[in-house]
């Protein structure tokens, strides 16, 4: 998945589906599935527990990568903000950086669909206006200063 040349999020960056902040989430995210996943002493695991015990500048790295949208919660007793979300309420800044990941996808979706159905009604009127003629005039003779080819009386040359 997080494998920065061949992966998944690589392939995903090359065709430019997923913004940065959303990539580096996913990436995170896996991370942490993989530290507990191969692990079976994570049993009791608790992300509170985890993002509490580090450091002061790794938590700050977490919460940058991990929080897409999420800017507090308040409750009856309590404001939580900033990086306080990633030690108090780590299950919802996650859940809420999901959603706007699974949300980019879904409009990526919605645009590859219309963007589909654009390009087959500009192909079928392509169609029937049948071929495509290409007059002499309409060959350029040059690419910026430098000639490229030349028309002859035998049609274009390429350039000596």
């Amino acid at each position: 998945m997080s494998n920065k040349k061949y992966g998944k999020i690589s392939f995903i960056s090359t065709l430019k589906l997923l913004s940065k902040a959303e990539r580096r989430f996913i990436s995170e995210l896996s991370e942490l599935r993989n530290m507990l996943v191969h692990n079976a002493s994570n049993v009791n695991f608790s992300l509170e527990s985890h993002f509490s015990s580090l450091t002061k500048e790794k938590q700050k790295s977490l919460y940058s990568a991990l929080n897409l949208r999420l800017e507090r919660i308040e409750s009856k007793n309590e404001i939580v903000e900033g990086v306080n979300l990633l030690i108090k309420q780590p299950k919802a800044m996650i859940w809420s950086s999901l959603t706007q990941c699974l949300s980019s996808i879904y409009i990526q979706d919605v645009f590859a669909i219309k963007r589909n159905e654009i390009l087959n009604g500009a192909l079928e009127k392509i169609k029937v206006a049948g071929p495509i003629e290409i007059r002499q005039e309409d060959l350029p003779l040059t690419i910026g200063l430098k000639a490229f080819a030349s028309l002859t009386r035998d049609g274009v040359k390429p350039a000596p």
